[in-house]
């Protein structure tokens, strides 16, 4: 029987009572017995930072198609005239037979440099290109909040959330109002319009049947005007997760696991946008620099050096021979949009005391993934097809075009002819896994209390500054550059399921308050 005046099972120590330290532990170090007394309640904190962030650009992949129209080197002859609609994937550009008004362009003989001796040579022109032209690391900005506890046995609990704005890259050669001055450009002006701004920009090739009569398979659609590249990516999302007591811990230096849950969302998109003149022409560089020697006869002149020395005559257009160039737009936007989320676990490593701490956190973790893919535009294809076989839509004879990429303007409003029947648009969303990996690094120390102004103002009265470095990939990952599959019209360009990784880095500068 217990004392008298306390009830069964509450009896004072060594027995149960509502007043003891909220951790009793005893442990063995080094072959010696240890009695842990923690007292105390749970410590809560929250943390604000900024970020700059660092996004990986999306994959290389080529703009179009690999191994369309391979003509080999010894085909190709001094002098030759190349057409404006035909190639090959490295952009050397055939003569083709029986089809009037297709636009001839061909490089002067003068441009070509080097001989190997058998009186073959020839420049590259409207070469391929691909997505490595973009930035690869993508800077912005975002913001990132932690909220928590930490008990007094060292286990605890922390939720955060954080948002990335938009990360941005362009890449632009050309000048996309050369369609509407080349519309307003009398016949006369049209040789200096030309000279003074057409380029070899961009081959762009893409597989199917021979519909440019060069008896090889697919196409290579040149762009003379202006290509333009753009590609955003953004991402938000948060995470909580459970920490463990410390499975070592030493007076500075503190283990412990951890295991929660994230979510996630990515969303990126990538387009395509460029113009050909539709002239026909011949090239010259802009310095001869003649000699040769045997190099194969490949001439080392970077394509974006030649200019247009004359045209032809008369110029080409799609629906008068004696009128000016017809030029037209290519437009292709391809989007991903991704959710994520699934368990994640980790260790978490601690360094230092209370007034002055690093820490490392590693996190790994397999999400469910679901993915949006989409695509639209208009006239991928052979030009002189599509020119020639899409008709007017609407009563007054007038192109009534479609509005694909969203910007309130019907897409080509400068071109003759109306181009509804090539627009297109596919949307696919699929269910997968995609794993995550996490790792971290951050600093906390007591420095706002000697910043001046700062430390008078009382919210700052228990803070501390914190800096850190956060580093996350996800990998199985859909990006908008690499879900395209090419194609020519009357075929539209679809989606195909290649996958790749996904990465962001950040540096973190933000307050840490204790309450």
């Amino acid at each position: 029987m217990g004392p008298a005046g306390y009830p069964p099972g509450a009896n004072a120590w060594p027995n149960i009572s509502p007043y003891g330290p909220a951790v009793d532990q005893h442990y063995i170090q080094n072959g010696f017995w240890f009695n842990k007394i923690i007292s105390g309640q749970a410590r809560y904190f929250g943390t604000l930072e900024g970020l700059i962030t660092r996004t990986g650009a999306p994959p290389h992949a080529i703009l179009g198609e690999q191994n369309v129209n391979e003509v080999p080197i010894e085909l190709i002859l001094d002098g030759i005239t190349r057409d404006g609609f035909a190639g090959t994937r490295l952009g050397q550009f055939v003569e083709t037979e029986g089809r009037p008004n297709n636009p001839d362009r061909s490089t002067d003989q003068a441009a070509g440099g080097g001989n190997n001796g058998n009186n073959q040579t020839f420049v590259s022109i409207f070469n391929p290109t691909n997505a490595g032209v973009l930035q690869q690391r993508i800077g912005s900005g975002g913001i990132r909040g932690t909220w928590g506890w930490w008990n007094p046995d060292q286990s605890g609990f922390m939720v955060q959330g954080f948002g990335q704005a938009g990360a941005r890259s362009t890449y632009q050669v050309g000048d996309t109002t050369l369609p509407q001055q080349l519309l307003n450009a009398r016949t006369d002006d049209l040789t200096e319009l030309a000279q003074s701004r057409i380029r070899p920009w961009l081959g762009l090739a893409l597989p199917g049947n021979d519909r440019d009569a060069d008896g090889l398979a697919g196409v290579v659609v040149p762009y003379d005007l202006y290509v333009s590249l753009e590609f955003k990516s953004t991402a938000y999302g948060g995470n909580l997760d459970w920490y463990f007591a410390p499975f070592y811990d030493r007076d500075y230096l503190k283990i412990r696991s951890l295991a929660g849950a994230r979510v996630m969302s990515l969303n990126e998109w990538f387009s395509f946008d460029a113009a050909d003149s539709g002239l026909g022409y011949t090239l010259t560089a802009l310095e001869q620099d003649g000699g040769g020697g045997g190099n194969n006869g490949q001439d080392n002149t970077n394509p974006f050096d030649l200019r247009v020395d004359t045209l032809d005559e008369p110029p080409y257009d799609s629906t008068n021979a004696n009128g000016p160039g017809s030029p037209i737009r290519s437009y292709l936007a391809s989007r991903t949009e991704g959710l994520f989320a699934g368990p994640e676990v980790g260790v978490r490593v601690d360094v230092g005391g209370e007034r002055f701490k690093i820490w490392l956190q590693s996190k790994a973790g397999l999400l469910a993934y679901q993915a949006t893919r989409k695509i639209s535009g208009f006239n991928i294809g052979d030009h002189y097809n599509i020119i020639n076989t899409t008709p007017l839509e609407n009563d007054s004879g007038l192109p009534e075009d479609p509005d694909v990429d969203g910007d309130d303007i019907p897409d080509n409003p400068t071109r003759a002819a109306g181009i509804t029947g090539t627009s297109f648009q596919e949307s696919k969303t699929t269910t997968s896994v995609a794993p995550m990996f996490e790792q971290g690094i951050f600093l906390q120390a007591p420095i706002l209390s000697y910043v001046p102004v700062i430390k008078k103002l009382s919210v700052f009265e228990n803070a501390e500054f914190q800096a850190g470095y956060t580093f996350t990939v996800l990998g199985a990952v859909y990006r908008p550059t690499d879900t395209i599959e090419w194609r020519q019209f009357p075929d539209f360009p679809t989606l195909e399921g290649n996958k790749s990784k996904y990465y962001t880095q950040n540096v973190s500068l933000g307050v840490h308050w204790n309450y």
